[in-house]
């Protein structure tokens, strides 16, 4: 099960603001996101200037990947963005390293200051890694992109390896909530909130991706022949950890 999202603003920044025109209906290009860094690295001057919310929870996110990770694993964190996340976790274990790699060139300002993270420009084709994770992109993905995704993990995994994705999933209670996503009210506000951002928001709104239930993130990984071995909710998120069959 998935829905499609739009957004508004990120790290308190309104999209509206960015003198960008907005889109509805696709992704965000590489130009809205060299707009957006541009604006976030003007507004805030270091991590620790960020909205206190989203530090709370980036910082929860990574106390739980934390604990997954060991000093003799060789770590890859895929479309880590300004990277606060990797930056905890070499603060929580001095003596991990991880290899960073964004989809973008104008995320990673402040991530170059940080020791024990090795910012990538490309992947080398013949190394490969223990633990590999990703947080909050896969809604960014197409369902077949996800999947090209998949295999790509999978050529960069050793054997034993195991990929983490933490993603918000579109059932609560994934995410450590309570309540029941499908109930009629429910379903009835997800039919209604397109329609209801085309007709009032849509100069303020982005297309943003789309939300998906675990079963449906397990569903696509399944078919690159990997399997969910073990998933919990922390941080308000879904913790889904993959690996070979």
């Amino acid at each position: 099960m998935k829905r499609p999202m739009w957004d508004f603003e990120w790290q308190k920044i309104k999209f509206a603001s960015l003198n960008y025109p907005l889109n509805f209906f696709k992704r965000p290009s590489s130009d809205f996101y060299s707009k957006f860094y541009s604006e976030l690295f003007r507004k805030y001057e270091s991590y620790d200037s960020l909205p206190s919310e989203c530090l709370a929870q980036k910082s929860q996110t990574a106390i739980e990947i934390n604990k997954l990770l060991s000093e003799d694993l060789r770590i890859l964190s895929v479309g880590s963005g300004i990277g606060f996340i990797e930056k905890t976790l070499v603060s929580l274990s001095p003596k991990i390293s991880i290899d960073s790699y964004d989809f973008s060139d104008s995320s990673s300002r402040w991530l170059t200051e940080v020791n024990g993270v090795n910012l990538l420009d490309s992947l080398d084709k013949n190394v490969k890694y223990d633990f590999i994770f990703c947080t909050q992109l896969l809604y960014a993905l197409s369902d077949k992109e996800i999947l090209k995704f998949a295999d790509f993990v999978k050529s960069k995994l050793k054997t034993n390896g195991r990929f983490l994705t933490v993603d918000t999933s579109l059932i609560e209670t994934e995410n450590g909530g309570v309540g029941n996503q499908k109930s009629l009210s429910s379903l009835f506000k997800n039919l209604l909130r397109p329609t209801f951002f085309l007709l009032f928001k849509r100069k303020k709104a982005q297309f943003w991706g789309w939300q998906r239930d675990n079963a449906h993130l397990e569903k696509i990984f399944c078919k690159s022949d990997m399997v969910l071995s073990k998933k919990f909710a922390a941080a308000s998120q879904s913790f889904l950890i993959f690996e070979f069959k």
